[in-house]
């Protein structure tokens, strides 16, 4: 979650981050380190507050940036808004699927707890 909004951060800065060639190219491989996940956390916690202050200005949200397409397909272009929309659906989308795991091994709500019914 944490590569694809930095990628969609960046095409939203200017930053033509190019498209990933395989889908694991957002994760480490073998013979790179982990990232500690305190790092990934706030990594992920300071690009969505980045993306959040991107929203509040409205004078950004009609332009359009440059969003590069799988290799060999042409670059897109979108609204800053629909790449922050598509950043929210895309995390929105996994972590609904962290909570149904989470569901189906009686592991939910967290010990600090939630709504359930």
């Amino acid at each position: 979650m944490a590569f694809w909004q930095q990628v969609s951060l960046d095409w939203v800065a200017g930053t033509e981050t190019p498209y990933p060639a395989s889908p694991g190219d957002g994760f480490p491989n073998q013979t790179q380190a982990a990232e500690p996940w305190a790092e990934l956390c706030r990594r992920f916690l300071a690009g969505a507050e980045q993306a959040a202050a991107i929203a509040s200005d409205d004078t950004r949200l009609t332009q359009m940036v440059r969003c590069p397409s799988r290799p060999g397909r042409p670059v897109r272009m979108m609204t800053v808004q629909d790449q922050l929309l598509s950043v929210a659906a895309h995390n929105s989308y996994h972590f609904g699927r962290i909570v149904l795991l989470r569901q189906l091994l009686d592991a939910w709500p967290p010990p600090s707890g939630g709504f359930h019914w």
